[in-house]
């Protein structure tokens, strides 16, 4: 509800439908049922145009340079161990690991710098290496990411467990959930320890997402998208879709669901939430070139929707009637949005970040590392973008006036 203003500046490209399913990005209305095999495929002169009064072109003549500040590094626990994703919650930082699982937790200030204050093995195995999945020899399935709930105090850590590969079992693979007393004191389970109150099993998972009211959205690659009280372990409601999920994002009110995943192309589903009964059922969906990797809502007016490959960052409207590509330097590894959901981060395979104002179309870039070398990026609450670069957290700041 905060940000709805801004999609009176998005730059719309007019979608042209037709059953042949040509364009490159398309959507289309479905007739409100969750198994629904009914598309409405709506003329040109059904579609919704939008006033295109800011450009989002990338122009590199344009840009402006993010300036780096603070950082910190550590050494790794075993050879193997893959920092992969980042997490931030006001001014705390949360950076995990797949391959011998591990979380660090670092504090920010308001100058840019950070420190390092916790670090603990995460979901990893004590003794026999090969106990837990004899089939892979894996010491662990993969800790492949994690939602904040800072709505309380203290906070939770909901990590997200993944398969090993597509031969592992499914022990322990689902969603964790862990208090966070203290920065410097960060819980440490065991991988396959949980129990009713702290784990929700789902052995077919690929994504999730937090939504308010302690709500958590899964779904993966058995077709379901699930939505479960967390605080309980209560299933509210599941859906079987004909799309393999890979990721989720969950808007400002909670009433409605945006899935990324793939059929055999790419599709994004917009779900509606029936707050009442918590029923899902598809609103509208859009075939997009390659699968969404990750997904944010912004505010209850759009949702902004990175694709595992191509050099786009695509926003569409949250009736799926309008569509922007938003040009990147390089196929993007992964985005955040700041706190004012009016900026947002991404991070690419060619070891730069880049940071993009959506209501004025300002960007400034920083190289971070050699190509392939950086992944998760995050906002704090002072404005400062994170990225991570293997064992090493990097911060830089917008250049004067980029907020105005």
């Amino acid at each position: 509800m905060r940000f709805n203003s801004l999609m009176a500046t998005i730059l719309a490209a007019t979608l042209t439908l037709g059953c042949e399913w040509e364009d490159k990005y398309q959507a289309a209305d479905c007739d409100g049922s969750a198994n629904s095999e009914v598309v409405d495929c709506r003329s040109v002169e059904d579609i919704i145009d939008t006033v295109e009064t800011v450009s989002l072109e990338r122009v590199s003549s344009a840009l402006l340079s993010l300036t780096q500040a603070g950082s910190d590094s550590w050494g790794t626990s075993h050879a193997d161990e893959l920092n992969v994703f980042l997490e931030i919650s006001g001014q705390s930082l949360f950076v995990g690991s797949k391959f011998h699982n591990r979380l660090r937790s670092l504090q920010s200030n308001n100058a840019g710098q950070v420190t390092l204050l916790g670090d603990v093995s995460f979901l990893s195995v004590s003794g026999d290496r090969y106990t837990v999945d004899g089939v892979t020899g894996a010491s662990e399935q993969l800790l492949s990411g994690i939602h904040l709930d800072d709505s309380t105090s203290p906070l939770i850590i909901i990590a997200q467990t993944e398969k090993y590969n597509n031969q592992s079992g499914s022990t322990g693979v689902g969603s964790y959930f862990q208090t966070v007393q203290s920065l410097d004191a960060l819980p440490s389970p065991e991988f396959a320890s949980g129990t009713a109150t702290d784990f929700i099993g789902f052995g077919n998972i690929r994504g999730s997402a937090l939504c308010d009211n302690g709500l958590l959205a899964t779904t993966g690659s058995d077709r379901s998208v699930n939505l479960v009280e967390f605080s309980n372990e209560n299933k509210l409601s599941s859906v079987s879709l004909d799309v393999s999920g890979r990721s989720l994002a969950c808007n400002d009110s909670s009433d409605r669901l945006y899935l990324g995943g793939a059929t055999i192309v790419g599709q994004v589903l917009a779900l509606s939430v029936a707050l009442d009964t918590f029923e899902l059922s598809e609103v509208w969906r859009a075939t997009v070139a390659d699968t969404p990797k990750k997904m944010l809502a912004v505010g209850d007016s759009s949702v902004l929707v990175l694709l595992a490959s191509g050099t786009e960052l695509l926003w569409f409207s949250a009736d799926g009637q309008s569509v922007s590509a938003i040009e990147l330097a390089a196929a993007g590894t992964d985005i955040a949005i700041n706190a004012e959901q009016n900026q947002v981060a991404v991070t690419d395979v060619d070891g730069g970040v880049e940071l993009i104002h959506l209501s004025s179309g300002k960007r400034a870039y920083a190289k971070v590392g050699v190509a392939g070398s950086v992944g998760g990026v995050g906002i704090d609450q002072f404005g400062t973008v994170w990225a991570l670069n293997d064992g090493k957290v990097t911060g830089y700041l917008a250049p004067a006036g980029f907020s105005e």
